[in-house]
């Protein structure tokens, strides 16, 4: 499935991603630098990603690629303003989110969590509703793992605001108090695995041959269709061991999850990438971001399995939600961007390959930069913040790229345009015939 053009307006959807990318980067920096000058500085960056950036992609480019799936005509609400509406207020609710926690007000962050949800709700809903004619298309699965996804991170808002009452509620039940620890890594596994990762896993099976630019493997729908219910099970197991705090259990539901997406994603991509290697940095960016996601499921698994409760576990999460969210999650969404951002501001071939140009800048360096500097700064112990001030500037050059290319190939386009716009039309002569 190739991503089809749309018009300029819907083209810079991605600002909002951007902009919480940039919000990021500055967050990070000043939390590696200022330690704890920051208040609740490690749920505002989990947040800040997760959400911010991770979740505003999901909402465009979920809805971008289902909309050419589902062939939905431009001039529809649905397709549209709706889509407009519901990216406005989730940026909205967020910032609720985070202005309510900065504040410690319980009521501030349980109506926010429930905007949260809600809006991701009515989003899953908009999926079912288009999609309900046309699900029988062949690639429709993807349109399903979406659905999915959109579930568990309503589930999530729900677990979070719980949590949030055992942080901010002075006479907070008894029983929440004490499973705080399990409330919150199972928070933790519905919106990693389930929103982000299920959104991830669907996108994967039609986006990375398409940046392949190679055939999809005809065996990939089928084995991404037997997988969804393997990987929602698992999830579910996952869930109820962690909200009960049975880390044996917890363990057993990410290991089915684990398995599953490595033979129903995992092996048509291999397939597809031994047909069509990987080239440029989109690619590789991508491919980088899988592998780093694939070594922090097999990670969190051990953990969970050899943690003696959740509390104990806590103690590995951050490392965890760095593998998965920075290394995974994050380098998989610089790619796909890389790859998506010249199709769609488009402006015809030429132009086009102004944007890739601009976008393949410095690749392998920022690859590099990246993946090395990850890696040391899980390793390095005391010298670890600086090698994530490297990761930070790997990802901070990639936002330069973004911006460079709407410049770049937007004045290109517009150029052509103009040039287009001014050519004389074709002499005829008295026949009508063109000269």
């Amino acid at each position: 499935m190739s991503p089809q053009p749309t018009t300029a307006k819907h083209n810079r959807g991605d600002r909002m991603t951007t902009a919480w990318m940039a919000a990021a980067l500055l967050l990070f920096s000043a939390t590696i630098v200022g330690r704890t000058a920051i208040p609740q500085s490690w749920w505002l960056s989990i947040h800040i990603l997760t959400l911010g950036v991770l979740s505003n992609a999901i909402l465009q480019w979920s809805w971008y690629f289902s909309r050419s799936l589902l062939r939905l005509r431009r001039d529809d609400p649905a397709a549209t303003t709706h889509q407009h509406i519901r990216q406005a207020f989730f940026n909205v609710a967020l910032v609720a989110l985070i202005v309510g926690m900065l504040a410690a007000n319980l009521l501030t962050v349980t109506i926010a969590a429930a905007g949260v949800g809600a809006i991701i709700a009515w989003h899953g809903i908009a999926l079912v509703v288009s999609a309900r004619a046309k699900l029988g298309s062949r690639f429709a699965v993807v349109i399903r793992y979406y659905m999915a996804a959109a579930a568990f991170l309503v589930i999530g808002c729900v677990y979070g605001a719980i949590i949030a009452s055992a942080m901010f509620q002075i006479d907070a039940p008894t029983w929440v108090v004490a499973a705080r620890s399990g409330l919150t890594l199972a928070h933790s596994l519905v919106n990693a695995l389930g929103w982000l990762g299920l959104t991830i896993l669907g996108t994967l099976v039609t986006l990375w041959p398409t940046m392949l630019r190679t055939r999809i493997d005809e065996d990939a729908v089928a084995y991404s269709t037997r997988a969804l219910p393997a990987l929602v099970g698992g999830l579910l197991i996952a869930l109820v061991g962690a909200t009960l705090g049975h880390m044996l259990f917890t363990a057993a539901g990410i290991a089915i999850y684990t398995c599953t997406a490595a033979w129903g994603i995992g092996m048509p991509l291999v397939a597809e990438a031994r047909k069509k290697h990987p080239h440029g940095y989109a690619t590789w960016s991508a491919l980088s971001g899988v592998t780093w996601g694939v070594l922090g499921l097999l990670a969190t698994t051990v953990t969970a399995a050899t943690s003696a409760g959740p509390d104990q576990f806590r103690l590995v999460s951050p490392t965890l939600i760095v593998v998965l969210g920075v290394g995974g999650a994050l380098q998989i969404l610089v790619g796909a961007l890389t790859y998506l951002m010249p199709v769609v501001i488009g402006g015809g071939p030429a132009v086009v390959r102004l944007g890739i140009t601009v976008l393949e800048r410095m690749g392998p360096f920022r690859l590099i930069l990246r993946n090395a500097g990850l890696a040391l700064a899980l390793t390095a112990g005391p010298a670890a913040p600086l090698f994530w001030l490297l990761v930070l500037l790997s990802f901070a050059l990639d936002l330069v790229m973004f911006g460079a290319d709407g410049m770049e190939q937007g004045r290109a386009k517009r150029s052509a345009q103009n040039r287009t716009a001014t050519e004389p039309a074709p002499l005829a002569d008295e026949s009508g015939a063109q000269k």
